[in-house]
């Protein structure tokens, strides 16, 4: 499997393959069987998302605003995090999926696919982690250790007191690790227990099998809104948002990429370019999803007969954002999409390489500045949104050059050399060791 074909991207943290003007002028001509998708505009998108997670958090940081906080939920009504769990769903199932969907195709590297994720995402979430609890060490609450060693494992999203305590928006990343478990352990089955049925036969199975975790998933958050209601935001992170719970926003994401991966090339662009599920993604959706995220409250009151109508209305509202991203993920693969194209530029492809960090770091950020504001008005939520900017773009960029990007180039550097066995550590550690060394002592890169 060429590099170019396995996505170097997940959620939050990584950045889509940047798409190839050749390689999609080619595409358009009629890629064959087995042509490497690319999805630049994956870039912009998780981009996008975190702007749009940063102008909420802006916004709650200050309710005395009034309708800050409104209109805080209406932004959220089109959630950003739903956007990210389908792109890791998206992107990373990709090279199962090629194994999957064409003959002849040997399972990817269970252990190439570990070392790549650990190298995308530990280096720069722990780093993040130690200064963050640095930060509340010396200005506000110390962290408990179990605070600290809870999210070093990645276990904060199992305790309500824990999902929050360091930086509310950790917990996102907590839900990906899990996927990132999952996802192998499913294709593998997948592959091994189908390899001798027909083509036509996997593609059924497979979208049979992602509907039934869909309603799974739904009845699952339907049953935990009937019978434990959770009322605290904490609460529904432990209860709702797990992956349980998540499962069929994953799996939005991974029905668009088995759709992209199995059609034909002729289909394929005709589905891609129907730019009009854009519209009809965010049109459809937007309004219900708001009102359902708006009026939580309210809509658990809600009865039909025995049954809860709100909470069941609450249980699809994730799901039903995630089919709107999905849709517009979809109507983005267009090669003569304009907004596809935009969305792959360089600016876009900037501020998703820093975009991780940003996410990271971003809550901290904005409610320091927050809280030494007496009195919030509009005027002083501006010069506070612009005054966090200010700080947190040249902070990603400079730990983004410093964590970041060494790991992403030692992750490229393994996966080049095609023997991405866990075995093979002397590689990556060669490889780690000519990297470092060029970035601490730039004279010695050549003689390396």
């Amino acid at each position: 499997m060429s590099t170019s074909e396995i996505p170097a991207s997940t959620s939050i943290g990584d950045r889509a393959t940047p798409a190839s003007r050749a390689a999609q002028a080619q595409g358009r001509g009629g890629p064959t069987k087995h042509a490497a998708l690319h999805f630049g505009y994956a870039d912009g998108l998780r981009a996008l998302a975190v702007i749009y997670v940063f102008i909420y958090h802006e916004m709650i940081a200050a309710p005395e605003l009034g309708h800050g906080v409104r209109l805080a939920d209406l932004l959220m009504a089109f959630n950003p995090v739903d956007m990210f769990f389908v792109l890791s769903g998206f992107l990373l199932s990709g090279p199962f999926l090629k194994s999957y969907f064409h003959d002849g195709r040997d399972f990817p590297l269970v252990g190439g696919y570990a070392l790549a994720r650990a190298l995308r995402a530990l280096p720069v979430y722990y780093v993040g982690l130690a200064i963050i609890s640095a930060y509340l060490w010396f200005t506000h609450v110390p962290p408990s250790l179990w605070d600290v060693v809870s999210h070093v494992l990645f276990l904060h999203d199992f305790f309500s007191g824990t999902t929050q305590s360091i930086s509310g928006p950790l917990w996102t990343l907590a839900v990906d690790i899990q996927f990132y478990i999952v996802l192998p352990i499913v294709a593998w089955y997948f592959f091994k227990y189908t390899r001798t049925s027909t083509r036509g036969k996997r593609i059924v199975l497979l979208f049979t099998a992602l509907g039934a975790i869909t309603v799974a998933c739904i009845v699952y958050r339907y049953l935990v809104m009937l019978l434990v209601n959770p009322s605290s935001y904490e609460q529904q992170i432990v209860y709702l948002h797990q992956l349980p719970g998540a499962a069929c926003i994953f799996a939005a994401g991974i029905a668009v990429r088995a759709l992209l991966e199995a059609a034909t090339p002729g289909v394929r662009l005709r589905l891609a370019d129907s730019s009009w599920l854009l519209l009809l993604g965010v049109i459809a959706f937007h309004p219900l999803d708001w009102a359902l995220d708006a009026h939580y409250d309210q809509m658990l009151q809600l009865k039909l007969g025995t049954f809860g109508l709100g909470p069941a209305l609450v249980a699809v509202g994730d799901p039903l954002g995630a089919l709107a991203c999905a849709m517009v993920i979809l109507a983005l693969a267009g090669t003569a999409n304009p907004i596809a194209r935009l969305l792959s530029g360089r600016l876009f492809v900037f501020a998703s390489s820093i975009s991780f960090t940003f996410y990271v770091y971003h809550m901290t950020v904005i409610f320091a500045f927050a809280g030494r504001q007496p009195h919030p008005s509009w005027s002083l939520f501006i010069k506070s949104a612009a005054l966090s900017l200010a700080v947190l773009v040249p902070l990603s960029y400079v730990l983004y050059l410093l964590v970041e990007k060494p790991f992403l180039e030692l992750k490229s550097t393994v996966r080049r050399s095609k023997r991405t066995h866990l075995t093979d550590w002397s590689d990556v550690q060669k490889a780690g060791a000519t990297i470092v060394d060029a970035r601490l002592f730039p004279g010695t890169s050549e003689q390396a």
